[in-house]
Order: structure tokens, then C-alpha cells, then sequence
């Protein structure tokens, strides 16, 4: 992609759970600074509280456009995808089939993405059993009593966390392959060599920071560096 000098911008498309999410109210996020402050043409695929297999195809559409750089951020197991709408799943419709509900995350909205109508969510287990407080998810999404409850029994009683894990690490090892394969270069936040500060700011702070990606500015602007000496080198 070309400037308005003519000067060819290197893409980056960011991947990943809330650390890689950026806001569309304010431009603090080491996605946007580097595209404001740094030259480079950015796409944010990421959301809050997903899963590994929407982040899976979110490096997938990342692939497909052409990206010279993924940043991308690997998340827990504890998070699964759900059917909510009744709709079938279609391969070829990629990220449209997962919702991105959330109008605060700078993806909401994105033709790259599903809307609420999407047919499927992705979030922690925690949100989607049932609970007596309404959440915030609540607001956007709607999951029926039996879904939720049907969620709690896969929890408690064919959940193995170990095993998720596993073959979730899998999936992020076939899709660094596939990047590698694609002559893109790839950064995993999760290093600590680029998201480190924001770990160590969770880790200081309790992770009550109210922002989506858990961390201020200055934190925001500690992972530029770590992405640009990466990039660099």
C-alpha cells in the first residue's frame, strides 16, 4: 500500500484476544501508533475475550491480505466458540462467521469481520455459563438459558483443561507454519521480548486497568519499541 507520498507502507495485521485490541474512542494502542506515528499500514483483526479458533482464523485472513507482518497473541483455554444465532458455519466466509459485537473495540463494524447477526461467539467460559448478574456480553449477545446451562455441563463434566491446551498449542504451531510458509513476518506477543510490559503492568496493577487491552499509554508505547526493534532486525 502507497502513501499520499507514493511511499509504499508495510502492512501489519494484528491478531489476537483483549492485548491486541484496540479502541475506537481513543488511539493509545501499539496498533494505532504505529500507524500514526510510524508509517505503517495497520489492520486490527482482534477481540476481546476470544477464543483460539476465531484468533486461528483471524491469522488465516491475515494471510489472505497480503500481510507483510502479524503481530498476533495466543489466549487461554478456558474459552470456547458457540453457535448463537442458529445460522451454519460456512469456511468460506472466514472471520463473517464470528460475532464482534463489542462497539467500544475498533473491529466493530469492519467489513473483515461478523456482526452481531454473525452465527457465532467466541468468549471465556465464564461469560457463557450461567450466571445471576447480567454481564456487559449480555447486552450484545444473546444465549439462551439451555445453551448456557449446556456450556456449564461440557465444563464440568468434558472439559479437560490439559488436553485443550495441548491441542490448542497445535493450532497456533500449524498456523505459525503457514505465515512462515507465506514469507510473512510473524511476532507473537505472548514473548516476552514484545508484550512483556504488558503482562508486567497486569501483574502491577491487578488487572483492573479500565481499558480493553489492560494497559496505558506508556506500556502501549514500550511494545512499539520491542515491535520495531523485531521488525527491524
Amino acid at each position: 500500500m502507497d502513501n499520499q507520498l507514493g511511499v509504499t507502507m508495510r502492512r501489519i495485521i494484528v491478531c489476537g484476544d483483549s492485548f491486541c485490541a484496540s479502541t475506537n474512542y481513543e488511539r493509545n494502542h501499539f496498533s494505532q501508533i504505529l500507524e500514526d506515528d510510524h508509517s505503517y499500514s495497520v489492520i486490527n483483526l482482534a477481540r476481546g475475550g476470544t477464543d483460539t479458533i476465531n484468533i486461528c482464523f483471524q491469522i488465516r485472513e491475515a494471510i489472505k491480505l497480503s500481510a507483510d507482518i502479524i503481530v498476533y497473541c495466543r489466549t487461554t483455554s478456558s474459552r470456547m466458540t458457540v453457535p448463537v444465532t442458529g445460522g451454519q458455519f460456512n469456511v468460506q466466509n472466514g472471520l463473517l462467521n464470528f460475532a464482534y459485537p463489542y462497539p467500544n473495540e475498533s473491529t466493530y463494524g469492519s467489513h473483515y469481520v461478523g456482526g452481531t447477526e454473525a452465527p457465532f461467539f467466541s468468549s471465556a467460559f465464564n461469560r457463557i455459563v450461567p450466571h445471576t448478574d447480567p454481564t456487559e456480553q449480555d447486552r450484545y449477545i444473546k444465549l439462551s438459558d439451555e445453551q448456557k446451562q449446556a456450556v456449564k455441563m461440557y465444563v464440568t463434566y468434558l472439559h479437560d483443561h490439559q488436553l485443550k491446551k495441548e491441542t490448542e498449542r497445535w493450532m497456533y504451531e500449524y498456523w505459525n507454519n503457514q505465515v512462515v510458509k507465506s514469507k510473512i513476518q510473524l511476532l507473537v506477543f505472548n514473548d516476552l521480548d514484545i508484550g512483556g510490559p504488558a503482562y508486567e503492568f497486569v501483574q502491577a496493577t491487578g488487572g483492573g486497568y479500565p481499558i480493553c487491552y489492560h494497559t496505558d499509554r506508556a506500556t502501549q508505547l514500550k511494545i512499539v519499541d520491542n515491535i520495531l526493534k523485531k521488525i527491524q532486525t
